[in-house]
């Protein structure tokens, strides 16, 4: 029938599915005796949602310069929403790479995501705010304890500052060569 064929169709039915796959891991695991079917279609979910952003960036409907960025965003909100109502430290992750990934896409907005010391100085800063974020949970308590949802904010901190050193080490033997 060629419906698939107008990209505003398929950009749609490619968003609502995805939030659908979502909202179907968050009902599977929150309804169901189906816990950890419903976590990983949560997780898909997750992974899916910002290839919605690629493929609108693709078939330009929104572009980096038409403030992409706030798409990223929204799967941030949609990640830490995920975390609250699942209330699994597994999806911290998710929003740890959301985060990452919308203020490259920040970058990129304001034309420097390919200047390797900014990128780094994001990620550096980026790193150092997550592993600090350990500590807005406390020590104790019954559902967001600093041991099951501030050490993933931890190591993902961990994960930025490396990515930062990476990007750094990989500057410094361009330049040498």
């Amino acid at each position: 029938l060629g419906i698939f064929e107008n990209k505003l169709v398929l950009a749609a039915v490619m968003g609502v599915g995805s939030l659908a796959i979502l909202g179907a891991g968050w009902w599977v695991s929150l309804r169901t005796r189906f816990r950890i079917a419903g976590q990983a279609l949560t997780f898909l979910g997750c992974v899916v949602l910002p290839l919605n952003l690629w493929y609108y960036a693709h078939v330009d409907l929104v572009s980096v310069d038409d403030h992409l960025w706030i798409g990223g965003l929204i799967c941030c909100l949609l990640y830490a929403a995920t975390v609250y109502v699942l209330r699994d430290p597994l999806f911290v992750y998710a929003v740890e790479a959301g985060a990452t990934l919308t203020l490259t896409l920040l970058l990129a907005f304001f034309g420097v995501a390919s200047d390797t010391s900014r990128l780094a100085l994001m990620l550096m800063g980026l790193g150092l705010v997550s592993i600090h974020a350990e500590w807005a949970f406390p020590p104790t308590g019954e559902l967001f304890t600093r041991k099951k949802f501030g050490l993933p904010f931890f190591w993902s901190g961990h994960a930025q500052v490396g990515a930062s050193l990476l990007v750094l080490l990989g500057t410094q033997i361009v330049g040498w060569l």
